[in-house]
């Protein structure tokens, strides 16, 4: 009786094994250098970050290089390269992916799912921007890190319900510096209790000490006329040909 209990849990455990090692086996990598751009050791580096952001915030972030998109633009080339093979998670395939076109000297930002709105085009070209050094520097392995790292900074901003906007903590940061400075001229008018306020602007001048030579009419105000321009949408979208709805954004480097 004993045998049989053993035979079957050991039955059962070969089983998980297996399960484990074709699961393991689906999951395609997160980073595909083909462009060879990356030493091993940045390959290792990257890699491992990538499958550490995906794997906490169940969103598949992914990199590719290549030199060549053949007869695709590369937001076709991106869109297809995550749909086809296989990336992203939940229902709604959560990821984003990065394109660089070493051929077309191009980059593409694909998103899906979650990331869509997690990842604006605000957010894209921001990315963008913080990877622009280290591109024109030809440091890939940095560029891509700082993608990387802003990905997940979107990404839990969206999952965790904080602020990434950065013009909403760009007004948080005037409002905190505003009290702080009215608090400053506070406590500096406290300590001017013994000046007081004239009425006349002579009263300032100490007789004698203006001369005037010149007098001249100077331009002091205009009237201008603003008018409210519709607001953009926080994050674009389009059909990818497997039918999934992506975001994306793309730079020429």
């Amino acid at each position: 009786m004993k045998n049989k209990i053993l035979a079957v849990l050991l039955a059962l455990l070969l089983c998980i094994s297996l399960a484990v090692c074709v699961s393991s086996q689906d999951v395609p990598p997160r980073l595909s250098d083909g462009a060879d751009i990356l030493t091993e050791k940045d390959e290792l580096e990257i890699l491992s970050e990538l499958d550490r952001i995906s794997t906490e915030l169940s969103a598949d972030v992914v990199v590719v290089t290549v030199t060549t998109t053949e007869d695709k633009s590369p937001m076709e080339f991106a869109d297809d390269y995550f749909d086809y093979n296989g990336y992203g998670q939940g229902s709604d395939h959560s990821g984003v992916l990065l394109l660089i076109d070493m051929g077309g000297r191009e980059m593409w930002i694909s998103t899906t799912g979650l990331c869509i709105e997690a990842i604006t085009d605000l957010d894209i070209e921001n990315i963008f921007d913080m990877m622009e050094y280290d591109i024109d520097n030809e440091n890939y392995a940095g560029a891509i890190l700082t993608y990387a790292e802003y990905c997940e900074f979107y990404i839990d901003g969206a999952v965790n319900g904080y602020p990434t906007n950065y013009f909403f903590i760009a007004g948080v940061a005037i409002v905190v510096g505003l009290v702080i400075a009215l608090i400053a001229t506070g406590v500096m008018k406290g300590q001017l209790k013994s000046v007081r306020s004239r009425s006349e602007a002579g009263d300032y001048l100490k007789k004698g000490s203006l001369n005037l030579t010149r007098s001249s009419d100077m331009y002091l105000y205009r009237t201008v006329t603003r008018e409210k321009l519709p607001e953009k949408s926080s994050s674009s979208s389009h059909t990818s040909s497997s039918g999934r709805s992506h975001g994306g954004g793309g730079r020429s480097f």
